[in-house]
């Protein structure tokens, strides 16, 4: 009980110093909380139901949240390229300002991130999933992995513009698990901000589950949309 006190504290002393803003508008907002001006606009890019429609080989499911459309898109890529890291944190209150998020999240024993290269991470200054896992970890009290669990060791070409064959080829060996012990037997959830064609999670999770992982599933913020789909509701409209 002590504990839980100390943590809310914790937290409510660190929205003090850094208060929550929308994602999307980056006004002041409570926490858990979405802005009134933004708030039509982003449960209209909501996915149904709160699950990908790509499935993910080797993840029993991959919870996602948004579609990767215009304010939700160009919020993420903000916070990717635009050195806005806090927008971690107030993606992850609003993810979880949806209960079902909260119960996802607490099936699992360890949360993990998509990692990258060292130069990668030292070229960017930080690391998104990082941040994202980091701050899921810290509010719903499931345990994040260390660092030395999953890393990247090759570099790789972007995938943007890669076929999902082209994708598989590029990821071949380009990630390892350096410390099985801390995911045997445990149910695993991994966490990267944008899910496309699911290539790169599948990639982790077969590696993770001949590691001895129980079970291995996904959280992204938002997925990219079908060229197709996006094309047929163009073409509705």
């Amino acid at each position: 009980m002590k504990r839980a006190l100390l943590s809310r504290l914790f937290l409510q002393i660190g929205w003090w110093f850094a208060p929550p803003r929308c994602p999307i508008c980056q006004n002041l907002v409570r926490p858990f909380h979405i802005c009134c001006e933004c708030a039509e606009r982003e449960r209209s890019l909501r996915l149904a139901k709160n699950t990908a429609s790509t499935q993910v080989r080797g993840m029993t499911s991959v919870f996602s949240r948004w579609k990767y459309q215009d304010e939700i898109r160009n919020a993420i890529l903000e916070m990717k390229f635009s050195n806005m890291p806090y927008q971690a944190e107030n993606f992850v209150l609003l993810l979880l300002s949806d209960r079902d998020a909260y119960t996802f999240i607490r099936q699992f024993n360890i949360i993990i991130w998509v990692p990258a290269t060292r130069s990668k991470r030292m070229e960017r200054g930080y690391l998104v999933p990082y941040l994202l896992a980091k701050s899921i970890a810290r509010l719903t009290g499931v345990a994040l992995a260390s660092e030395n669990v999953l890393q990247k060791i090759k570099e790789t070409p972007n995938q943007v513009e890669l076929s999902g064959k082209q994708r598989r080829e590029n990821l071949k060996g380009a990630f390892a698990v350096m410390s099985a012990q801390e995911i045997e037997g445990k149910r695993v959830l991994i966490i990267d901000d944008v899910l496309t064609t699911g290539t790169t999670l599948h990639r982790i999770a077969e590696l993770l589950t001949q590691a001895g992982a129980k079970e291995v599933a996904g959280l992204v913020l938002a997925e990219s949309v079908p060229k197709m789909q996006k094309e047929s509701m163009e073409n509705v409209c």
